[in-house]
């Protein structure tokens, strides 16, 4: 192990996202409005539905991207 090359890993994002964190992820995407007006609530919770149903146009890094904003812009206190 510490004479061979640096290697990457990716964390199972989508498999935590349908399971132990799918209420916290969801709660975080589908309300992000809240805290950023400037999203529009139903565009949110359709994201969030194609997540849901596997389409291929909603990957988990864009889940991810509303949930981390959304999240940012709370622990901030943002107001847009």
């Amino acid at each position: 192990i510490v004479q061979r090359k640096k290697m990457g890993f990716t964390l199972p994002l989508e498999r935590w996202f349908r399971g132990p964190l799918h209420d916290r992820i969801r709660d975080s995407v589908v309300n992000a409005s809240e805290v950023l007006p400037i999203l529009d609530r139903a565009e949110l919770a359709v994201l969030w539905k194609g997540f849901e149903r596997g389409e291929e146009y909603v990957s988990h890094s864009r889940v991810w991207s509303i949930a981390a904003l959304a999240g940012w812009a709370r622990a901030n206190r943002v107001t847009v």
